[in-house]
């Protein structure tokens, strides 16, 4: 639990709040999961990291070729493989 916690500080330490300046409603089957996507987009973010990932992935409006939705174990496989050398 202890580098949860490290690592929580540290998404906390880098990053940035997003104010949206435009909405776009992808209409996820989940309403409340709108948002997420509103602010990935609005941060230009390149990924969202969910547990939720099936509500996105099978969403046909979704389609970005520069943002990917994984989970965190898989988006933790990607880092360490590109950064832990």
């Amino acid at each position: 639990m202890e580098n949860v916690d490290e690592l929580l500080v540290y998404f906390a330490y880098i990053g940035k709040k997003i104010t949206p300046h435009y909405l776009w409603r992808p209409n996820l089957q989940d309403e409340d999961d709108n948002i997420f996507i509103e602010l990935a987009l609005n941060g230009n973010a390149g990924w969202l990291i969910t547990q939720n990932v099936g509500d996105f992935k099978n969403n046909p409006e979704l389609k970005f070729y520069d943002f990917k939705i994984d989970t965190p174990s898989n988006f933790l496989k990607y880092w360490r493989k590109k950064n832990e050398k």
